[in-house]
């Protein structure tokens, strides 16, 4: 195999290596900065939250209902007990006791209000803490694929080093310095396949002579235009 096949190959391997790497990368960045868990925990606090203030509401209207029929059992004991006998004290019982019931009917309206917003609420969290077992599930399941798929890359990549080592031995030092240098300074190809009589990447047309000189077992030829080194089948 002659030293710009053997280039090329080095090539195909680096670049393989490289988006592996590159994804191994994405891989780390899409775990560590998914924030679809800590936003459907914020939105189950928020919501649990009202629900809490809703609740504390609804004991404050259920402990005025409860409070004012107290009242009414009180009043009613003293009215009908037979306790007091003055008229005036008597009818001053009545309209308080009237008032009192009327007071409980308004009451009564208060809590169930409070009552029907607190199970609204209450509904809603139920939906957002549902929501949040869904994105924590759907995030394991994305996280174990990622895994999956991160342990692959990184077993690819140490069979590619591997090649790469056995490759390098058969390059000589020169020429892996003129193509580290060349990968630098042209965007990642340093060797570019001779296709269809010219430059794959630049599309020169590639005379002849230098194709035979792209096929020497140790000589490296080069494109006039981009300056990659060419390789030749």
């Amino acid at each position: 195999m002659n030293q710009s096949s053997l280039l090329h190959q080095l090539q195909l391997i680096d670049i393989e290596i490289e988006k592996g790497f590159a994804r191994i990368n994405e891989i780390h960045s899409i775990i560590e900065s998914d924030t679809t868990i800590s936003e459907a925990e914020n939105l189950v606090t928020q919501s649990k939250e009202k629900c809490d203030n809703a609740n504390r509401k609804l004991l404050a209207a259920e402990h005025d209902v409860n409070l004012t029929k107290q009242k009414i059992q009180l009043n009613e004991s003293n009215l009908y007990s037979g306790i007091v006998k003055n008229p005036k004290e008597l009818q001053d019982l009545q309209k308080e006791l009237k008032s009192l019931k009327n007071r409980l009917d308004e009451l009564e309206n208060i809590q169930l209000e409070k009552l029907i917003h607190y199970e609204e609420l209450d509904e809603t969290l139920q939906l957002k803490i549902k929501k949040l077992s869904e994105v924590k599930s759907n995030f394991a399941t994305m996280n174990s694929q990622l895994i999956a798929e991160y342990n692959n890359i990184e077993s690819n990549i140490n069979r590619l080093e591997n090649e790469k080592t056995v490759t390098l031995s058969s390059i000589l030092d020169e020429n892996l310095n003129i193509y580290n240098n060349l990968r630098k300074t042209k965007r990642g190809i340093a060797v570019a396949k001779i296709k269809e009589d010219t430059c794959s990447v630049c599309g020169t047309l590639i005379r002849p002579s230098e194709q035979q000189l792209a096929r020497s077992p140790k000589q490296l030829a080069y494109c006039s235009s981009c300056g990659r080194i060419l390789f030749s089948n």
